[in-house]
């Protein structure tokens, strides 16, 4: 079955990589072309969030905001591969 467009969301998986910056301009167009609601996940395996992660967070944050869309903050501890699964629904474009 196919799903009413309105009804997706991107959920933007953050941290301190390289590659976070090209999916983040990525998903900031996206969601700023099809008027996307956003979900700005950072994952720490540790119970606090270093400097780094909390930085390209707020980046992130950031970005959204600059392109008209306010993202929702997700900062979440476990696994960083089980949890983006495991936040993510049918309705979310994983990025």
């Amino acid at each position: 079955d196919l799903l009413p467009a309105k009804d997706f969301r991107i959920l933007q998986a953050v941290d301190d990589s390289k590659g976070t910056a090209k999916a983040l301009l990525y998903g900031a167009q996206v969601a700023k072309e099809f008027k996307m609601p956003v979900d700005v996940l950072t994952v720490s395996k540790r119970d606090t969030f270093g400097k780094g992660y909390m930085k390209a967070h707020n980046q992130a944050l950031r970005s959204f905001k600059k392109v008209g869309v306010d993202p929702e903050s997700l900062l979440k501890v476990g696994d960083p591969v089980k949890t983006i699964i495991n936040t993510a629904t049918k309705y979310h474009l994983i990025i």
